[in-house]
């Protein structure tokens, strides 16, 4: 029988965070790992999603260059919570 817990976007996902955040980047990677996530401190082409706060500087310019998907830290806390 299946489990009826939902699968979170960021299970698998390499993910990146860069800027100034609300909480420090530290628990928000702990938080992304623990929901099945890889969070390298630099961004590259195996990386999913950067997640982005104030003044976020050259990984920001990095993730655009290699089109890869970036969300707000908003963003982020609201799809912890499905």
């Amino acid at each position: 029988m299946e489990n009826n817990i939902c699968k979170n976007i960021f299970d698998g996902k390499v993910i990146v965070f860069t800027g100034t955040m609300r909480e420090p980047i530290s628990k928000m990677r702990e938080l992304a790992v623990k929901h099945g996530a890889k969070s390298p401190n630099s961004v590259s082409t195996r990386t999913n999603l950067v997640v982005v706060g104030e003044k976020p500087g050259k990984k920001l310019t990095k993730a655009r260059e290699l089109r890869i998907e970036v969300i707000s830290e908003d963003e982020f806390w609201e799809n912890l919570s499905v």
